[in-house]
């Protein structure tokens, strides 16, 4: 195979030289996205490399899908998500949809939110988001 083969099929246009990155926001057009009250997720796996995890109180950690080895769906409204490092746990009601945007890699944010907000009908709500750190 040919080195331009190659760079044809690894390497955005953009990127090999001559062509303009797509303007911001661009890209992500194309990818559809699903939103609720406290879950963002891309339907396009590969565009999410990492896991943005947020509390009510402000405090964040984004978690890279590289390193999640596990995740464990307790129907009495508990997750637990390990990655190396780190180990995640997600209180609320109506987790399936968040289980299969971990399981998938597609779930770009998690926030809690507060059920007396509350989601729309159906949807999940996060109330406890628990992140530990594990001994390597």
């Amino acid at each position: 195979m040919k080195d331009d083969d190659l760079i044809g099929r690894f390497i955005p246009p953009h990127a090999r030289g001559g062509a303009q990155p797509p303007a911001s926001g661009v890209e992500n057009e194309s990818v559809p996205r699903a939103s609720s009250a406290c879950l963002r997720t891309a339907a396009a796996a590969p565009m999410v490399t990492f896991v943005q995890l947020r509390s009510q109180g402000g405090d964040c950690i984004a978690l890279s899908y590289a390193y999640l080895s596990a995740v464990t769906f307790d129907r009495s409204g508990k997750l637990l998500v390990e990655f190396v490092g780190h180990t995640v746990s997600i209180t609320g009601v109506r987790l399936a949809p968040v289980f299969e945007a971990l399981r998938t890699q597609t779930a770009e944010t998690i926030l809690e939110i507060s059920s007396e907000f509350g989601a729309q009908d159906g949807e999940p709500i996060i109330e406890i988001i628990t992140v530990v750190g594990t001994e390597r």
